[in-house]
């Protein structure tokens, strides 16, 4: 029998940070076989596209103004 390695570890492997070898023929990894432990994957959320981000201006950008500014008078 050959020994395969899944794509993503079980919560056990992943804990101890092990390599997680599945058996063709049995529904539990090597490690959780020895160990008489259960077995289970945690499911995968699916990635999509990366959020753009939107910059907005400093807290600086915003309350700065030209200090020779004039006001017009009042008519």
């Amino acid at each position: 029998m050959s020994r395969k390695h899944s794509i993503h570890a079980c919560t056990g492997c992943a804990m101890v940070k092990r390599r997680c070898i599945l058996m063709p023929s049995e529904k539990k990894c090597v490690r959780c076989q020895n160990r008489k432990e259960i077995c289970t994957f945690k499911i995968q959320k699916k990635r999509g596209p990366k959020r753009k981000k939107v910059e907005y201006p400093s807290v600086d950008e915003i309350f700065s103004f030209n200090i020779n500014y004039k006001f017009l008078p009042n008519e």
